[in-house]
């Protein structure tokens, strides 16, 4: 005659089915969930996106360039070295080369007070290569007096020169000797060579300058449509006008 099986090994062994079944299919779960998350999609639709930045990068991981709101644009990054941003930050697309450094990029922003009176300005730029920006069209608005412009630049240093140089006058004890060294080392920047745009007065013109940034050409239409050409010595004395 058999001895009964007691109820609690009854249970025993029920609740040991359960668990095997219950591992089971979370086991299922979880494989489907991961093919479902890491599989390779060469395409998704997506209605919206909320971001405050989004970086594009290579397949490497290398950054190729940034969409940020004004909060969060990335410092610039010249020969290998991240710097402070000296302009007002604005949403911004942000480019990097194959060195990770910052080749230029584009801005837009607003500012409108309860008062009515407003900022607004918006750029395209593009740095020389281990440079600053070499290349660019702006445009810069005040409460209706607005200058647009397409300007080149020229620069006798490099840019990690030039920043080496501005680090070491900021690392100086405060004082006049420290801050005259900042503005030497700032006028070494680099010079216009070349400005094509309006300004705030409404005039017109078209600006040729040398190597050292001495306008030697000047073209011009003021507001009143009155036409002139003139060309400069390097002190900006006019030697010639038309």
């Amino acid at each position: 005659m058999s001895t009964p099986i007691p109820a609690t090994e009854h249970s025993l062994a029920r609740d040991i089915r359960l668990l095997k079944i219950y591992a089971l299919l979370s086991t299922a779960m979880i494989v489907f969930l991961a093919f479902a998350i890491l599989r390779p999609r060469e395409k998704e639709h997506m209605t919206r996106l909320e971001v405050e930045r989004l970086d594009i990068v290579e397949p490497d991981g290398k950054v190729g360039y940034v969409l940020a709101n004004r909060t969060r644009v990335p410092n610039p990054v010249v020969d290998g070295k991240e710097i402070e941003r000296h302009a007002v930050p604005a949403n911004s697309m942000i480019f990097f080369n194959d060195r990770g450094d910052e080749n230029g990029g584009f801005y837009f922003d607003s500012k409108t007070e309860s008062d009515g009176k407003y900022v607004a300005a918006a750029g395209l730029k593009f740095d020389q290569h281990r440079g600053d920006q070499i290349i660019g069209m702006s445009y810069d608005e005040e409460n209706g007096k607005l200058e647009a412009a397409f300007r080149v630049w020229e620069h006798k240093l490099s840019g990690y020169e030039y920043h080496r140089l501005l680090d070491a006058a900021k690392a100086l004890p405060p004082g006049p000797t420290r801050d005259a060294k900042i503005d030497e080392v700032r006028m070494q920047w680099g010079e216009e060579r070349l400005f094509l745009g309006r300004h705030a007065d409404g005039v017109a013109e078209l600006v040729i300058a040398d190597r050292d940034g001495h306008p030697r050409i000047r073209l011009s239409v003021d507001d009143a449509g009155n036409p002139k050409i003139e060309m400069l010595d390097a002190g900006g004395r006019v030697i010639r006008a038309l």
